[in-house]
């Protein structure tokens, strides 16, 4: 730890001599301050109860309050002493709690392990910076879910080289502590346009200490509000068992820390199945079973130096993967996931204030999915128009390898000198990292089977498969995707104190990268697609009026560049990545036995005959382009305006904005787009047999479908030879003007726009048997991209969304898709509170409530099923749709829906044992107390097909509340009176609705998914 002794008037005081003591030391610790007032006392284990007392002559002696020393950092604490007569025993002393930091212009949150231990905390890591004043999980202040940020591991970069996320997530016990940052962050943290999550590991001190915690979870304590036709699942049992141990091999000088967690986890879902399984609790669960394991061991060989190496190993099991009901027992995926990681820091500390730190780290994983029954049985999946969850049977329909893997080292030195009478604290660092992703998705069986939906299907009966004597198939839609990554960065950052009121915190950092392909893994053709390169300048200033230290102004404005991953390169040409998904009808007899199964070769010689294939849509997914020789990396700027007030030294309060603009927003652009492509407007959605569709109350109306100029000449000259109807306002004449040429390139689209706004106000309270915070926060976020890259970024239900190339290769995904974007909650209040209770009892609990977010509906346009019905008369030929089929149309301006308002309150308790000496203590939290019920996300998707009518005889009926449940479920109102065709209203909801019609493949409900309280 180090600190600085300062007089009455802050000036520095030297060859004070100073002791710290601590309950890990058997004897205090000593140093002298130096000209400039500053120590430096080593080693010391990481812990809590050390204080630090100054004694020098003509001053009174002073001692500070008690402190925590942190592992893999420096303790800094300032102490202030006053000139007494010699032999006056009087002491003063500065250690406020919650002191305001004046050298920097960051605002975030760090969250200790006792904050952790006390706080009613989610099970992962990443998930605490939910806990953060206007963040989330994922999208931390207005970031575009995951791939924004950046996530740490003892301080180095452990990112997911394809998607981003962090690669490893240490059990909660292990964590010393867990910081969020970003907003005002100096030169020496990037690769984010979100935030930095960093995750500090525990380390062994000189105390041996030895503990093991059991943790169980099961349904029959917890509350659910599930209703009918929701897709969501439920912790049946989750069963815990985790010990470490740690402490001293050689005391004073070599410590270690070991820790093992096991889990096994059972989660149960409603049935979504045919025939007759709906709202009831599927008989089979998704099992988890995990194992981890991590070892740490830190060296202090002298008071300068630290060495700290750890190494884990996790690994995992799941049976059922990806469970939502819709799967048929065994139809789920069989995941394993090993994982193994490393990571090492060297630091090296002075008395004067320089300091070098020197990390590595590596992660590897090689997760699996596989069909529970094997690469070459073929899925049968219910055949729907969109691709949500619909019923599957028998076997995935892929099997999924991915394998990321990273390796990061950087070095930074700090060094602190007063030069002209200003205080300058200069660091300087460089960070390199490579990675790899590969990325397999392969269909099993080499095909799916789609059969239409009726109430009498059974997976056996292969004869009822058939609708109309047509079986759908599915094939393609495969990814295969082997990248490599590496990126290199220098920094420097200044912190300048000109005076004892301003500051100058001044920083550049500059950064490349690039990301290689290899077509199919093939070595000897990797080329490097895509490089870039970055500066970010930063500048903050903090201005203190008083001179006090109570009152603090800060203003920060910088850039900050977003780390690359594969999802900025893979659709660059070459890489043979994607390939097209594709709906083949079998006509003729079924097939013998549901394992049947056809090579592409066999279908190919099937295309005449009895059974035969015929192609009837394609789902354009390999879109690929050159990269625009322009081509810059994104960032985003961001400008923090602050107001920091301590009005005693146990309470602070902050005012905060922030504005966030990303820029040079990557995308696959078509730059004859607006050339290629006729608008057919205001278009009527109709049943095959002429009745309306409608939305809510009021017919469906399509406001644009944009169809290639390439199809409509075909078909138009087809047309008239064949003397069929024209297209809507076209005739044989306007084929002269019709061209069809894409221009595809990789770049940084112009209309790409996302702007962030927020107001945070937070206050903190500091105290010796309780702490609290609390934050209300106000966010805007607009644009017309979720995400850093062309691709919409989906987390949960969202993820699918059908991928593609994005909305400036597909222009009908630009319809309506400027607007208020979901992540950020308009109004959301956060309350953290702990305390010792007394009677040996410790008690936490956190608050949440905010405004629901935003969501828009939106039509899958597909050829099949649907006629589209101009306002002038004509219809929209099928295989004119067929040619921009997956393709997505928003309804309404984007985010024009907004969620119902929702709250939460969890709480823990935890009590010592009587008669144990602290040694055993019993837990319980309780998640949403009030048992509050708010839709928090739905399928968005109107056309999604599922159900058809009379399959569930209780779908127009209130499904009777279940236990526990204190708010009563949304109902949906179905009129079955027209032929078999619905009308269906969400009542909660009051806006997504869809119809089905008689003896087809189709119908439409919405999901909603429901917040439900957790006991364990």
């Amino acid at each position: 730890m180090s600190g600085q002794v300062l007089g009455e008037g802050l000036e520095p005081v030297p060859g004070v001599l100073v002791e710290l003591y601590g309950p890990s030391l058997a004897s205090p610790r000593t140093s002298t301050t130096d000209a400039e007032g500053r120590f430096l006392i080593g080693p010391a284990s990481a812990g809590d109860g050390y204080r630090v007392r100054a004694v020098h002559l003509g001053y009174a002696p002073g001692v500070s309050e008690a402190f925590a020393i942190e592992s893999g950092s420096v303790t800094t604490i300032e102490i202030r002493i006053t000139r007494e007569a010699v032999g006056l025993d009087t002491l003063a002393v500065y250690a406020a709690p919650l002191q305001i930091r004046r050298h920097d212009t960051e605002f975030g949150i760090r969250l200790d392990a006792r904050t952790l231990e006390l706080l009613p905390t989610p099970h992962t890591a990443s998930a605490v910076a939910g806990m953060t004043p206007g963040a989330r999980a994922g999208e931390i202040w207005g970031g575009a879910a995951l791939q924004a940020n950046n996530y740490q591991l003892d301080g180095i970069a452990q990112n997911h080289p394809g998607v981003g996320g962090a690669m490893v997530e240490p059990s909660m016990r292990w964590i010393e502590r867990v910081e969020i940052r970003g907003l005002g962050a100096g030169a020496e943290y990037g690769d984010f346009q979100g935030g930095m999550v960093n995750v500090v590991t525990r380390s062994g001190t000189n105390r041996r200490r030895t503990g093991m915690r059991v943790s169980l979870e099961n349904h029959n304590l917890n509350s659910a509000n599930w209703f009918r036709r929701e897709i969501a699942v439920e912790t049946d049992l989750r069963a815990e068992l985790e010990g470490e141990t740690s402490g001293p091999l050689i005391q004073d000088r070599l410590y270690f820390f070991v820790g093992g967690h096991a889990l096994h986890e059972r989660r149960r879902a409603q049935g979504h199945l045919l025939p007759g399984s709906f709202g009831d609790i599927l008989p089979f669960t998704e099992s988890r079973r995990e194992f981890r394991g991590m070892v740490k061991l830190t060296w202090e060989p002298n008071y300068r130096d630290r060495v700290e190496i750890a190494g884990g190993l996790f690994s995992t099991r799941v049976e059922n993967a990806g469970m939502t009901g819709y799967e048929a027992e065994n139809a789920g995926g069989l995941v394993t996931d090993p994982v193994r990681f490393y990571t090492g820091m060297w630091t090296r500390a002075s008395a004067s204030g320089s300091r070098l730190e020197v990390r590595l780290a590596g992660f590897h994983r090689d997760e699996r999915w596989d069909g529970m029954a094997g690469h070459n049985i073929p899925s049968v999946r219910i055949f729907t128009y969109g691709d949500p969850p619909t019923q599957v049977y028998q076997n995935t329909p892929f099997t999924i390898h991915r394998k990321p893997s990273s390796h990061t080292a950087s070095i930074a030195w700090q060094w602190r000198r007063t030069l002209g009478g200003m205080e300058n604290l200069l660091r300087i660092g460089a960070e390199a990292s490579r990675g790899s992703w590969l990325d397999q998705r392969t269909r099993n069986g080499g095909m799916t089977w789609r059969p239409a939906r009726n109430r009498d299907f059974a997976l056996d009966e292969t004869d009822k498969w058939p609708f109309a004597n047509i079986i759908p198939t599915e094939w393609g839609g495969e990814v295969d995707l082997d990248a490599r990554l590496r990126s290199e960065a220098v920094f420097i950052q200044n912190h300048l104190t000109v005076s004892s009121r301003l500051s100058i915190s001044p920083g550049l950092r500059v950064s490349q990268w690039r990301g290689d392909l290899l077509p199919k893994g093939r070595e000897a053709d990797r080329f490097t697609a895509l490089e870039a390169s970055g500066v970010d300048p930063r500048i903050g200033i903090t201005l203190d009026p008083t001179g006090t230290n109570r009152l603090v102004m800060k203003a920060h404005w910088g850039t900050y560049h977003q780390g690359m991953l594969s999802q900025f390169f893979d659709r660059v040409e070459g890489g043979e990545v994607y390939s097209d998904r594709q709906i083949w009808y079998h006509r003729g007899d079924p097939p013998s036995e549901p394992t049947r199964t056809f090579t592409t070769a066999e279908r190919d010689a099937l295309t005449t005959g009895d059974p035969h294939f015929t192609l009837e849509q394609i789902f354009r997914l390999n879109e690929t382009g050159s990269v625009d020789p322009d081509y810059r990396h994104p960032y985003v700027n961001q400008w923090i305006l602050g107001l920091e007030a301590s009005p005693t030294e146990r309470i602070r309060a902050e005012f905060l904005y922030v504005h966030r603009d990303n820029r040079n927003l990557v995308a696959l652009v078509d730059r004859n787009l607006a050339d290629n492509y006729h608008v057919f407007r205001n278009l009527w959605v109709h049943t095959p047999d002429g009745r309306p569709i409608f939305l809510d109350e009021d017919p469906m109306i399509l406001p644009e479908i944009h169809i290639p100029y390439d199809a409509l000449r075909a078909y138009i000259e087809a047309a008239a030879e064949a003397g069929l109807p024209m297209p809507p306002g076209l005739t044989l004449a306007d084929v002269e003007s019709m061209s069809f040429e894409q221009d595809l390139v990789l770049t940084n689209p112009d209309a790409a726009k996302r702007t962030f706004h927020q107001l945070q106000f937070s206050l903190h309270a500091s105290y010796p048997r309780w702490g609290a915070s609390a934050s209300f926060v106000w966010s805007r976020l607009r644009g017309n991209l979720n995400s850093v890259t062309g691709y919409e970024a989906g987390t949960g239900l969202d993820d699918f969304i059908e991928e593609g190339a994005g909305p400036f290769v597909r222009p009908n995904e630009q319809v309506n898709f400027f607007g208020r974007l979901p992540g950020a909650a308009p109004l959301e209040l956060k309350i953290a509170a702990h305390a010792d209770l007394g009677w040996g009892v410790r008690g936490g609990a956190f608050w949440h409530a905010a405004r629901g977010d935003r969501y828009t509906a939106y039509f899958n346009l597909s050829g099949l099923g649907f006629d589209y019905r101009a306002e002038e008369g004509g219809s929209l030929p099928a295989g004119l749709v067929h040619s921009v089929a997956g393709q997505r149309v928003f309804m309404e301006e984007r985010g024009s829906g907004r969620y119902g308002d929702r709250h939460t309150l969890d709480v823990r308790f935890d009590r010592e044992i009587p008669g144990t000496d602290g040694r055993f203590r019993a837990t319980i939290d309780i998640f949403n107390l009030w048992n509050s019920g708010a839709p928090t996300r739905i399928l968005r998707e109107l056309n999604q097909g599922t159900t058809v009518p009379d399959s569930d005889p209780d779908a127009g009926s209130e499904p009777a509340p279940r236990r526990g449940s204190r708010t009563a479920p949304a109902t949906y109102a179905a009129d079955r009176d027209h032929g078999g065709f619905s009308s269906l209203r969400e009542s909660f909801l009051g806006l997504v609705s869809g119809a089905g019609f008689s003896g087809g493949p189709v119908g439409v409900i919405p999901r909603v998914a429901r917040w439900r309280g957790r006991c364990g």
